[in-house]
């Protein structure tokens, strides 16, 4: 059922975790900071999110799937991914799933300071049936458009950390939030004047380009809620604290 107060209420509960101060004294006259939370919109409309994937009909190279051209793409799937999916047949790689999440957050005022970024995936799921432990991250995106996705969004996305700590596969928790902590880099990429245009993926071997040399037919998947799944309460969101500046007037007296 949709129960909107207690979305709100788990969403507040949630926000608390993240930037609530235990023990805080509150200082008279003295100007705190606004927490503010911000969602990619459900549907194909802007701020868009969804995944984009490269799925080979026969086995490719490692650089030819990373690098090569998206040819499936979903933004009104209800689930976010990254995956890989390799074959026992050499050489061996089948398809790579990466997702992109738009967030408008020009409701901040232009003239204030962005003190956190925190972005938050609800884990639905993950599996491994690798030899290997795959890490997600943050990244920008370069989509063609902030409104809809295309298979071409397949290489429009980044490799620079926007967290600085990639989660690990056994740190990603299903049934809760996944907490990711933006570094410098990344809150500077949250844009108050446009729409900010994000990805998150898989970080050891996608976005560092690392063939994870896997030989035998099997899997990673990691996924999450998208702003496609019902209600609020459990989709991809970015809470945002920032501070306004306090104005620039500095008194001048003329002696005469």
């Amino acid at each position: 059922r949709e129960d909107p107060i207690w979305a709100i209420l788990e969403t507040i509960a949630h926000n608390v975790k993240i930037v609530g101060k235990r023990n805080a004294t509150v200082i008279r006259n003295k100007v705190g900071n606004t927490t503010s939370t911000f969602y990619p919109a459900a549907g194909a409309v802007e701020p868009v999110d969804g995944y984009v994937i490269r799925q080979a009909g026969t086995p490719e190279t490692w650089s030819a799937l990373r690098d090569g051209a998206g040819n499936i793409v979903d933004a009104t799937a209800t689930l976010l991914y990254t995956y890989l999916g390799t074959s026992a047949t050499s050489p061996h790689y089948s398809q790579i799933n990466r997702s992109i999440i738009c967030i408008d957050a020009t409701a901040i005022a232009d003239t204030d300071t962005i003190d956190s970024v925190t972005a938050s995936i609800w884990g639905v799921g993950k599996a491994n049936t690798t030899p290997v432990s795959p890490t997600t991250d943050w990244y920008t995106s370069t989509p063609a458009s902030t409104s809809n996705l295309v298979a071409a969004d397949y290489s429009q996305t980044g490799s620079i950390s926007q967290t600085g700590s990639p989660m690990t596969y056994a740190a990603f928790t299903v049934g809760a939030y996944n907490d990711y902590t933006f570094n410098a880099t990344g809150r500077g990429n949250l844009s108050k004047t446009a729409i900010s245009k994000f990805a998150w993926k898989n970080a050891n071997y996608d976005a560092d380009n690392v063939d994870p040399a896997i030989t035998v037919s099997s899997n990673w998947n990691i996924n999450g809620y998208s702003a496609d799944q019902a209600g609020t309460s459990n989709d991809v969101k970015l809470v945002v604290t920032h501070t306004a500046v306090a104005s620039g007037f500095i008194p001048k007296i003329t002696w005469w």
